[in-house]
């Protein structure tokens, strides 16, 4: 009895330090004469740290992009071609134009080298016999000649500013020439005209 008594204390050592081993805890401190009894093991709980979702900043409205403002070609001004003046009725021939007087020698040689020229320069736009397709109509009714008033203006805009593609490249006898042929053709000279001059040009009405 004696040797169970003594051998009590190395008993309930064992049995702390088992119980140490397991729960990882220390007990208290063993009261002389106590029967200390160990508590099952309890699961440590580990804190959780809570966590926070990072804070969503607040959605920064969309402003739309300024329409930029349409760009407008700068306006060019296009020269409008001479007003028409109704024609005032004309005795006419079979073709549909005004009788020509008959010209003398020297106005009819000029009128048909005026022909020549007409041809190779300015059929392209105004038809091989005057008649007009991209250019005016210069011969016949409809054309618009007295625009120019007489025909030293007439003779001023085509030697300054034709052909179109090259204005004022030709001769001026091919000028003269071309205009005996046009206003020839169209019944502004007398059959006793001699051959145009700039000068002649002035005295020729182109009234209707």
């Amino acid at each position: 009895m004696s040797r169970y008594y003594v051998d009590l204390p190395r008993i309930l050592s064992i049995c702390v330090l088992a119980a140490i081993a397991v729960t990882g805890c220390v007990p208290p401190a063993a009261t002389p004469g106590v029967t200390v009894t160990a508590s099952p093991s309890q699961p440590v709980k580990t804190p959780t740290a809570a966590v926070t979702a990072p804070a969503t900043p607040p959605a920064t409205p969309t402003v739309p992009p300024k329409p930029s403002p349409a760009f407008a070609p700068p306006a060019v001004a296009i020269p409008s071609p001479p007003p028409t003046v109704p024609a005032t009725p004309r005795p006419t021939s079979a073709a549909g134009t005004a009788p020509a007087a008959t010209p003398g020698p020297a106005l009819a040689a000029q009128a048909q080298a005026g022909r020549a020229v007409f041809s190779q320069n300015c059929a392209r736009c105004h038809g091989a016999s005057g008649e007009g397709v991209i250019g005016p109509r210069l011969i016949g009714e409809g054309q618009n000649l007295a625009f120019y008033g007489k025909g030293d203006g007439l003779f001023d805009f085509v030697s300054k500013g034709m052909p179109m593609d090259a204005p004022g490249t030709l001769p001026r006898e091919d000028y003269l020439n071309v205009l005996a042929f046009i206003l020839q053709s169209n019944g502004y000279l007398q059959a006793s005209s001699g051959p145009l001059t700039a000068d002649s040009l002035a005295g020729i009405p182109l009234a209707k």
